[in-house]
Order: structure tokens, then C-alpha cells, then sequence
């Protein structure tokens, strides 16, 4: 939709027909000028509407956008507007005073997890901003706001947004890494109503920290501090806090129902001051929290539904000779009946267990069983009797069987997700023959089909043929007519990754572009035969793609040319180099291994940012 079409939609009919003309006939950057020059009587008025969502919008222009919905919506309290690629921080201001009446924005992106750049300003630049802002500052309605992925937020916009409200008591910045600590304190310590923090891969750090946990900041009539007064907290990446910050923080947050700290600096010593007994979700994956930590947290909060803790190597205990269950395992046996949600790698084991004893999976929904879990194919078999609510799997490293697999699609009714990678197990075209599936929307088959044809590849599409995501890897004997299966079976996928299937892209990338409602495009390792133009062809070709990943021994002509103009927001291009072989071998033979990603980023359709990691994303 472009803000022509929207203007044109919201006109009366009695319009004159020579004005629609005009508009029709006016470029992109007049239209706005048209929009001034209409009485606020040639709109049709909604004044019950309360939410719009305009997500995935790309091509409309903000200003006029938002122009367009006070005229038309003037008691608008919800705006929608993810993905929407010409929105910037900038416009936030004029969105907040055309727009009064609003209570929720919701500007996010998609960004790329632990992508880093610390902001320079100083404490005395930061300070002088924040205190200009409160000196300006004019009241709004204006609660909750999602700026996640915003990569061009700095410390001005900041200080900015918080003149422009003061009843904010939701805040979701995740992947705004152009924040610095000092910027995001300077914020909290003026946002007394702030109940809800989702900080993920940002600076926030020991300044930040010490502002939640400062009496300061108190408000006599609730709580002492900003910390004890926090429902929601997610610092998932957030490397600025050490031990000594974690343990001060954690001691503060008495009220809280949410956290999550993967990757973070948490340790036993830290959760000790963990007191809270109000928890309902807990994710402390790829920490260093053992079960010593663990255990009395579990055990003060009896509704916990969702808790994850993958990754977390001191979760491992041998058993011993006095017991034959994983402590690990025990503790949500005795503790946790209302558990919806669990993710858990090291440390959980079900052998020597019954099956009786599991019944406290009755209410899951969702499962992950990671590196270093140990099952057993029994429970999995006996997955759609425990869990007959089940609507995500996810097992990853584990031992699986053609029998285990094909049970839980026949048995399991509600699942829509399925992903099965790095698993061993003797796996056949057999557990993917049955009756079509019409609830799986999401099929993740990474390293477990080495053997698919293309004919098996079009049973998959007959038996999924729901399905909105797709993720196949390791299949060698796919070739370029893989592609038109893929496209005819699948035309309404927004997620697709292919990646090692065999000679998919040897003769270029044709018919998956026909597959219009792309978002998400990953293709590396499937036949160097993509063409220089690709990234330009899909931008164009694929008006909702956001993310694409390649690799550049797939380029047949040795790199990709970057496209002036993009909706397009992330691009990953991963880039390999020659192994080293010992005695002498030649070094032609050895297979590339990963080098480093680059990553290109647009913030508007224009600015363009640059970097470069050695993860491969």
C-alpha cells in the first residue's frame, strides 16, 4: 500500500472526481501538499476505531501516513507498524502531535542479535540532554512503545522521546545499540512509571543499573525503587553488567513476574539474591547458573509456566547411587504444575523415570530439548499422551526414530511448529507418510534428510501444505528443479532457508521468486550459480523481504552488487576461506570454512550501515 491508495480509501465519495485525479497524478513528495489542501469533511470519520496495523507497509511515507489517521481516526489509541521500513525515530514526534489520543506505538524491526555499536557521548552531553528534554517536556498518553531494531536510535532521539511523555510504563528498545548506558539511566531515572523493560542487545549496563536500584527514583505511595517495581525485564546480550551489578539488580526486583538473562553475566553467587516468589517466566539459557541457584528459585515460584535454560553446562550433575532422577528434573516434578513453556538442555535426564511421574507435562505447549538433554526415545513416543496440548517442538542433538516422529505428527492435533536438527537416528521418507497435515505452519529440517529427492521434497509439500516457514539443510541430492516444487507447493511462504542442498542454485534463483509474501530468504551453499544482480531482482521482485542471507561462493560472478534503493532491511553475506592442510596436502580438496558475515543494514531506504562479524548469522 503506498499513502496514495491510503488517502484515495479515505476520501468521501462525493469527491470530486477531478481532485482524485490530482492526487492520482501527484508524485510521492506533493501528496502530502494534496492532503493539506482537503477539509477535514472529505474524510470518512471512524471515531470508534481504536487500533490500526499498518505492519509491512514499506512504500508508505510517514508523514502523510500519519496525517491520513488523525483525519480519518480521530480517537485512535493503537498504532501497529512493524516492518514499516520509511518510519523513523524522527517521525516520532509528529506522529505523537498529530495523533494525541495515542497510548501504544509499535515501530519495530528486525535487527541482528549482538550486532554492537557502543554510542561516544559523554556523561556531560548526556546529562545536559536529558535535562533540556525535562525542561521541555509536554504531557501525553503515550504508555507503551516498541522501537525494537531501531540501529539509527542515538542519545538525542532518546532524550527527545522522553519530552514527549511521562506516563511511559512500557518500553521494548531490543537491537537499539546506538544507546549508550549513560543515555539509557539518564532515561529510567525519569520514568517513575516504568513497569516493563526490554533492553535485549543494548549498552545497558551499571549506570542503568544503578538507577532501577537507586531510592532516588522512589515513589512514597508504591515501591522504594524503579527495580522493585518491574513486572517485565529482558536483558537477553547485555554484556555491560558484571556479577557484582547482576546480584544488586536481582535483589531489588521483588514484584517481577518476567525475566530473561540469556547470555548474561548470571552466576549462582547472583541468583542467591533472587528472592522473588512471583516469577511465571524465567529464561537463564547460556549462563553459568548450576542447579545450587536454581533450585530454591524453582521452589519459591510454584506458577512458574515458562522457563528455559538451554546452553547451561553447570546444569549437568552425574547421578549418584541415591539417585536416579536428574535434580534438575525432580524439582519440577514436586514444584511446577502449571508449566507451559520449557526449554532445557544439560542437566535434564529422564532415565530411571516413569512415565506416571510426568503428568506435570499434561499443560505444555511448547517444548525445547537442546544439547546435553537426555529424554530417551520412550518419552518422545509417549510425548502426544503427556502433552496433548502441544503446539511447538523443537529437538535439537538428539536420537530420534522414523516410529518417534511419525507419532508425534499423527497424534499431536495442535502442532504447528516442528523443528528437527543435528538429530541421529535412522530417519526414512516413512515418518513424513501421512494424511495431510493442515495445522503445521513451520517445519525446520536441518541435517536429518541427507537422503531427500525431489520427489520426496514434493510429498513434503502435499503433506505440510499449510506451511508459512521452511528450513531444509543437508540434503545433497536436491538439484535446480527443487525450486519449482518448492514454489508451487509453498507459494505462501514468508520463511524460507535453504542451505547445503546440493546444486538448488547452480543455474541461478528463478521460480522462488514467485513466491511473493517472501520475508525471510536464506540461501548459502547450494551451487555457485547465483547472479551478480540477485540482491537487486529480490528487493524488486519481492515486495515484503526484510531479511536475506547468501554466501559469496555461491555468486557466479564473485560478489553480489548492493542495491541504491531497498525496502529490504538486513542482508547477511557470509564469506569463507581455504583451510590449511597439513603435510603438504593440496589444499583445492579441503572444503571452505567460515571466515566472517557481512552485514549491511538499512535504516531508511537510503542510509546505510555497514559491518563486519565473525559469527556466521
Amino acid at each position: 500500500m503506498s499513502e496514495i491508495l491510503l488517502l484515495i480509501s479515505m476520501l468521501k465519495h462525493d469527491t470530486s472526481p477531478s481532485k482524485i485525479k490530482q492526487i492520482l497524478n501527484s508524485s510521492p513528495s506533493l501528496i502530502c501538499n494534496s492532503l493539506k489542501s482537503l477539509e477535514n469533511k472529505s474524510f470518512f470519520s471512524f471515531p470508534n476505531v481504536l487500533a490500526i496495523d499498518i505492519s509491512g507497509c514499506h512504500q508508505l511515507n510517514a508523514r502523510c501516513t500519519f496525517e491520513c489517521l488523525n483525519r480519518a481516526f480521530p480517537s485512535l489509541a493503537i498504532l501497529r507498524a512493524s516492518h514499516c521500513s520509511q518510519f523513523r525515530v524522527q517521525d516520532l514526534n509528529f506522529l505523537i502531535n498529530a495523533c494525541p489520543s495515542l497510548n501504544e506505538i509499535d515501530f519495530s524491526l528486525s535487527f541482528v542479535a549482538g550486532n554492537f555499536q557502543w554510542s561516544g557521548h559523554g556523561r556531560e552531553d548526556v546529562l545536559s540532554m536529558a535535562a533540556r528534554a525535562v525542561d521541555n517536556r509536554c504531557v501525553r498518553h503515550l504508555s507503551k512503545l516498541t522501537l525494537e531494531g531501531h540501529t539509527d536510535l542515538n542519545d538525542r532521539h532518546l532524550s527527545v522521546i522522553l519530552s514527549l511523555t511521562e506516563m511511559l510504563s512500557y518500553l521494548n528498545i531490543k537491537g537499539c545499540s546506538g544507546l549508550s548506558d549513560m543515555a539509557l539511566a539518564a532515561f529510567l531515572e525519569k520514568c517513575l512509571s516504568i513497569h516493563s523493560l526490554l533492553l535485549c542487545y543494548t549498552s545497558f549496563g551499571k549506570e542503568s543499573v544503578e538507577v532501577l536500584c537507586s531510592d532516588k527514583c522512589q515513589n512514597s505511595i508504591r515501591s522504594p525503587t524503579m527495580a522493585s517495581r518491574l513486572q517485565h525485564l529482558h536483558l537477553d546480550g547485555c554484556k555491560g553488567i558484571d556479577e557484582f551489578a547482576m546480584s544488586r539488580l536481582l535483589n531489588h526486583m521483588t514484584m517481577i513476574k518476567e525475566v530473561s538473562l540469556r547470555g548474561t553475566a548470571l552466576t549462582d553467587e547472583a541468583i542467591f539474591n533472587f528472592t522473588v516468589s512471583s516469577l511465571e517466566r524465567l529464561d537463564v539459557s547460556d549462563t553459568k547458573v548450576s542447579m545450587v541457584g536454581l533450585r530454591p528459585l524453582i521452589r519459591r515460584n510454584h506458577n512458574l509456566r515458562c522457563l528455559k535454560a538451554t546452553g547451561c553446562n553447570n546444569l549437568h550433575q552425574d547421578l549418584t547411587a541415591n539417585s536416579s532422577i536428574s535434580p534438575l528434573l525432580c524439582e519440577l516434578i514436586d514444584n511446577c504444575n502449571n508449566l507451559e513453556e520449557v526449554a532445557l538442555g544439560w542437566g535434564f535426564s529422564l532415565f530411571s523415570v516413569l512415565i506416571e511421574d510426568l503428568m506435570f507435562f499434561r499443560t505444555l505447549r511448547k517444548l525445547t530439548l537442546g544439547l546435553g538433554a537426555s529424554p530417551g526415545l520412550q518419552f518422545l513416543h509417549c510425548l502426544p499422551s503427556l502433552c496433548p496440548l502441544m503446539e511447538s517442538l523443537v529437538i535439537r542433538f538428539q536420537v530420534t526414530s522414523d516410529d518417534v516422529i511419525r507419532n508425534l505428527l499423527e497424534s499431536l492435533k495442535h502442532l504447528q511448529v516442528l523443528e528437527l536438527r543435528y538429530c541421529l537416528g535412522d530417519l526414512t521418507m516413512h515418518c513424513f507418510e501421512i494424511p495431510r497435515n493442515l495445522t503445521l505452519t513451520r517445519l525446520r529440517l536441518e541435517w536429518v534428510c541427507r537422503w531427500m529427492t525431489n520427489d520426496q521434497l514434493a510429498l513434503l509439500t502435499r503433506t505440510f501444505c499449510s506451511l508459512t516457514e521452511f528450513s531444509l539443510s543437508g540434503c545433497k541430492l536436491l538439484n535446480s528443479y527443487s525450486q519449482d516444487i518448492i514454489s508451487a507447493g509453498w507459494p505462501g511462504l514468508t520463511v524460507l532457508h535453504l542451505e547445503e542442498c546440493g546444486n538448488l542454485t547452480k543455474s541461478g534463483v528463478s521460480s522462488l521468486l514467485s513466491c511473493k509474501g517472501l520475508e525471510d530468504l536464506l540461501l548459502r551453499y547450494n551451487g555457485g550459480g547465483i547472479p551478480r544482480t540477485f540482491m537487486t531482482d529480490a528487493a524488486s521482485e519481492l515486495p515484503q523481504l526484510r531479511i536475506l542471507a547468501l554466501d559469496l561462493c555461491d555468486a557466479c560472478d564473485g560478489g553480489f552488487d548492493s542495491p541504491s534503493h531497498t525496502f529490504l532491511r538486513t542482508v547477511k553475506m557470509s564469506r569463507c576461506k581455504k583451510q590449511k592442510l597439513c603435510f603438504g596436502l593440496n589444499a583445492e580438496i579441503a572444503k571452505p570454512i567460515h571466515k566472517e558475515t557481512i552485514i549491511l543494514q538499512w535504516n531508511s531506504k537510503t542510509d546505510l550501515r555497514t559491518s563486519i562479524v565473525k559469527e556466521r548469522i
